[in-house]
C-alpha cells in the first residue's frame, strides 16, 4: 500500500493524504532524474506509471515502472532508451484507450517517442520513432487519441509544436513561438500543455532570452482545432509563430539584470491545468517585485485574467521562499487545486531578492517540500510539509492532468523526487541519486 508521507504544519483537512513512508523507486537516478516541465506520472485504470532518468557508466537511460493499485505491487523497471546527456529526460501521457505515450527529450537533437504495446501496461513498447527536434518537451493527449508535443526549437529560436494523429505518424512541426532577433546569447522556451475536459488544447511558454535573461515573459494561448489555429483566452486570433505580446501576457520583465548570475526571475515549469469549466490556471514563481512570490493566474468566463499572490507557504515558513525549481500545479476531478513547492532559506544564497544560480545546487538538507491545497478556486490554501524536515530532496514533480488522466477527487496527486545532489558531474563522474515516489493506493 502506497500513501504519501505528510507531516501536518497547519489545520488538518480531509483532502490531504494519510501519513506513510515514501517508496524507493530507484537507487540510480541521475542528477536530473525527475526535473523538467513535462509530466512524469500518469494514473489510469487502477495503475500509476512513473518515468525518470537513470545515470550509469555507459550514460543516461530513461526508465519506467508501474504501480498496480489492486495488488499493491510495483512492476520491474523497463528501459525506454538511452539519452545523450542529463537533458534527455522522459515525459509521459496516456490516451483514452490506456495506451502509454512517452517522449524522451533530446538536447538540441532528435526527440524520440514510444507507445506501449498494450493498454495500461508498461512492460513492452513499440519501436523508437523520431517525434521532432529540440529540448525540454511537454506532452498532452487529446480526447480523440492525438498526441501533442511542444519543445524548445533548435538553436534556441523559439518553441515548436508537433502532432501525432491516432494510429498515425508524427507530423512536421510548426513554430508557434519565436525568439526576437535583437536578443543574443542563451534562450530558453519552457512550455506546458494540457487538454481540458471538452477537448480544447491549452499552452503556456516561459520565455527567457538574451544574455542573463535580458527579457523574460510568461504567455498563454489555446487551440480549438488541435493546434491548427490559436487564440487568446478571449478568443482573439493569434498568428504563429507568435511573440509573447501577441498572446495573453501574464508577466513580462526587461529590467536591468544584476552583475551576478541569478536563477530566472520568472519560473512556471510548465504549470498549466484546467478545471471542469475549461478555465485555465497557471502557477509560477516571480522574483521581480519580491523574493519568491508564488503566483496563481486564472481567467473568468469572459477570458479576463486575474493573478493573485499565494502567501500560504510564506505564512507557514516566513524565512523561506521558493526559487522556482520545485513547483508543480495540479487539479483533481472535483476542482481541488494542489500546488507543490520547494522552499529554501532566505540567506546568503539571495542577492537583492534574487536567488543565485548556485543556490539551486545546494547539497545541505535545508529545504522544505510543502503541498498546498485549495477547494475554492485558489482563494485560500491549506499547507502541509511533504517530507520530514532535514530530508534531502531535489526537483520534485507531481502528476498533472494532460488530457485523459483526470485525477480522482478526494486524494492528492502522486509525487516524485530524488535525494542527493543535482550539481553537474565532473568529467568521468557518475552521480547516482535515490528516486522516491509518494502516492496513495
Amino acid at each position: 500500500m502506497m500513501r504519501v508521507l505528510l507531516f501536518v504544519t497547519c489545520v488538518q483537512v480531509g483532502f490531504f493524504l494519510h501519513a506513510s513512508e515514501p517508496f524507493l523507486l530507484s537507487k540510480v537516478g541521475s542528477e536530473r532524474a525527475t526535473t523538467g516541465a513535462g509530466n512524469k506520472i500518469v494514473t489510469f485504470g487502477g495503475k500509476t506509471h512513473v518515468v525518470w532518468q537513470k545515470a550509469a557508466k555507459l550514460g543516461y537511460f530513461n526508465k519506467i515502472r508501474s504501480y498496480d493499485h489492486a495488488s499493491g505491487q510495483w512492476s520491474k523497471e523497463v528501459t525506454l532508451n538511452p539519452g545523450i546527456d542529463n537533458h534527455a529526460r522522459p515525459v509521459i501521457t496516456v490516451d483514452q484507450q490506456g495506451f502509454l505515450h512517452v517522449i524522451m527529450s533530446g538536447h538540441n537533437s532528435e526527440v524520440t517517442y514510444r507507445r506501449s504495446l498494450r493498454p495500461n501496461d508498461s512492460s513492452e513498447w513499440g519501436p523508437l520513432e523520431e517525434a521532432g527536434i529540440g529540448t525540454y518537451p511537454s506532452i498532452a493527449c487529446g480526447r480523440d487519441g492525438k498526441v501533442f508535443l511542444a519543445v524548445r526549437a533548435m538553436k534556441q529560436k523559439g518553441a515548436d509544436f508537433y502532432v501525432k494523429p491516432k494510429n498515425g505518424t508524427w507530423e512536421k512541426g510548426v513554430r508557434i513561438i519565436k525568439r526576437a532577433d535583437q536578443y543574443s546569447g542563451y534562450a530558453g522556451f519552457s512550455t506546458g500543455l494540457t487538454v481540458d475536459r471538452n477537448g480544447m488544447l491549452h499552452a503556456i511558454c516561459n520565455v527567457y532570452e538574451g544574455k542573463s535573461g535580458k527579457h523574460q515573459a510568461l504567455c498563454y494561448m489555446r487551440s480549438r482545432d488541435d493546434g491548427k489555429s490559436w487564440e487568446t483566452a478571449k478568443g482573439k486570433p493569434v498568428s504563429v509563430p507568435a511573440r509573447p505580446e501577441q498572446m495573453d501576457l501574464l508577466l513580462d520583465d526587461s529590467t536591468p539584470r544584476l552583475k551576478v548570475v541569478t536563477w530566472p526571475w520568472i519560473s512556471s515549469r510548465g504549470n498549466l491545468v484546467t478545471d471542469s469549466r475549461s478555465r485555465p490556471y497557471v502557477a509560477f514563481i516571480s522574483h521581480i517585485k519580491k523574493p519568491g512570490a508564488v503566483m496563481l493566474a486564472t481567467t473568468d468566463r469572459h477570458g479576463n485574467w486575474t493573478t493573485r499572490t499565494i502567501t500560504a507557504a510564506e505564512q507557514a515558513f516566513p524565512k523561506m521562499r521558493p526559487i522556482g525549481v520545485d513547483i508543480t500545479l495540479s487539479i483533481t476531478a472535483d476542482d481541488t487545486i494542489y500546488l507543490l513547492l520547494g522552499l529554501v532559506p532566505l540567506d546568503d544564497g539571495w542577492v537583492q531578492g534574487k536567488p543565485l544560480r548556485t543556490t539551486v545546487f545546494r547539497e545541505a538538507p535545508v529545504k522544505r517540500l510543502v503541498l498546498l491545497a485549495s477547494q475554492d478556486q485558489g482563494q485560500t490554501f491549506e499547507t502541509r510539509t511533504v517530507v520530514a524536515p532535514g530530508t534531502m530532496f531535489n526537483m520534485a514533480n507531481m502528476e498533472r492532468p494532460t488530457g485523459v488522466n483526470l485525477l480522482p477527487a478526494g486524494q492528492a496527486p502522486p509525487i516524485i523526487y530524488f535525494d542527493g545532489t543535482c550539481r553537474y558531474p565532473k568529467p568521468g563522474e557518475v552521480i547516482r541519486n535515490n528516486v522516491y515516489f509518494l502516492g496513495e493506493k
